[in-house]
């Protein structure tokens, strides 16, 4: 195998294969190039043309520390409870997940119609609802509306990727909605309830 061959060859200006494929033609007979090369090897393969393996310069201690990834920042953290909806299985189970691991109380729907049957006997203790638009029978955006035609007061936080102005300016008309464009990363949401539950409770606040 290729990488056999590099922990064993020994080092040279350039070392090559007098094929394409295997077979190695070695041109000294130092200590294996591993052994002295610190970081990497970069390796150089075309079809029909030589495999070519370059050890690079070594790299000082500034350049090594420079090339370390810092820490993710830490999500935010909250309390409320949030009903999820989304009709693939992977992606609201990872979202549900994380956002227990912030902190919220979290309900999941895999569908508008399992939603819209926990909001019946909700009783008004769920504070916002994050749902995906595209979903199969009902999507997001019908979700909403027979939701805000109920409760009002309801936060919606709506993920899609290909929502038209038109439909985008009548749901925020009809409900306290905010859109998350996708893609998006999962902090990016995280602010986003973070935001709209702060908001709610201020509402609340007297004046």
């Amino acid at each position: 195998m290729l990488q056999e061959k590099l922990y064993s060859a020994p080092i040279a200006n350039e070392i090559t294969s007098a094929n394409p494929g295997p077979g190695w033609a070695v041109e000294s007979h130092e200590r294996p190039i591993v052994s002295q090369t610190p970081g990497f090897i970069e390796v150089m393969s075309e079809p029909g043309r030589e495999t070519e393996a370059k050890p690079p310069m070594a790299r000082t201690h500034a350049e090594q520390a420079s090339e370390i990834t810092p820490a993710p920042l830490a999500l935010p953290t909250g309390s409320g409870r949030i009903l999820v909806v989304d009709d693939l299985d992977l992606v609201l189970e990872l979202t549900v997940a994380s956002l227990r691991e912030e902190g919220y109380d979290v309900i999941p729907a895999a569908s508008a119609e399992a939603a819209l049957d926990i909001l019946r006997t909700d009783k008004g203790l769920i504070d916002l609802v994050f749902t995906d638009y595209n979903m199969k029978v009902m999507n997001g955006g019908q979700l909403i509306e027979q939701v805000a035609a109920r409760s009002p007061k309801m936060n919606f936080i709506l993920a899609s990727g290909y929502l038209d102005e038109d439909e985008r300016r009548h749901l925020q008309k009809i409900a306290k909605v905010q859109i998350l464009d996708k893609p998006f990363k999962m902090r990016a949401a995280s602010l986003m309830i973070a935001e709209t539950l702060a908001e709610k409770r201020d509402d609340k606040l007297p004046p």
